[in-house]
């Protein structure tokens, strides 16, 4: 198979799956989001990995809108997985009793951690609004990874097989 069909293969179906996931992004919980952000580097990787196979400036233009989609995309479900992980560290500061601190102080370092994932909580929001509209541009993205002279990505079918006489 040339590698032009198996790369094409290859980045549909992983952009395929990120947009019907990410589709989603609203219902999904923290763990869904993470599985998503791994999908979406992963992909991010492959597109960038395989973009040299493909050229001409319309190419280069889609590979650009995809990429950027793609890396906002994981950058803010990657900030919005490190504000949930932030809230169970801070959840255990706020339920425990740190040893060799004063009760005042104890009180005063809970204050603070809840300051922290108050704040973050509120960056939340703010997140996953901008992953829908990175996910929005990555699913109007025109692909770049067309096979000159096929219409679809599926594979080819395989020569016969030539038997000597």
């Amino acid at each position: 198979m040339p590698i032009e069909i198996f790369a094409a293969e290859q980045l549909s179906s992983r952009c395929k799956r990120i947009k019907r996931r990410g589709a989603r992004i609203d219902e999904l919980n923290a763990e869904q989001l993470h599985r998503l952000r791994i999908q979406v580097k992963k992909a991010r990787y492959a597109i960038e990995f395989f973009a040299g196979l493909y050229h001409g400036k319309k190419s280069a233009k889609q590979h650009k809108k995809i990429r950027s989609s793609l890396t906002q995309l994981q950058n803010c479900l990657g900030k919005a997985n490190d504000i949930v992980t932030h809230k169970a560290l801070f959840a255990d500061i706020i339920a425990g009793r740190a040893r060799g601190l004063t009760e005042e102080q104890g009180r005063s370092r809970a204050f603070a951690a809840g300051l922290i994932v108050g704040d973050q909580q509120a960056q939340l929001s703010k997140l996953l609004d901008r992953a829908r509209k990175a996910h929005s541009r990555f699913e109007s993205a025109k692909p770049f990874w067309k096979v000159p002279g096929r219409t679809s990505t599926a594979p080819a079918a395989a020569p016969a097989a030539e038997h000597p006489d």
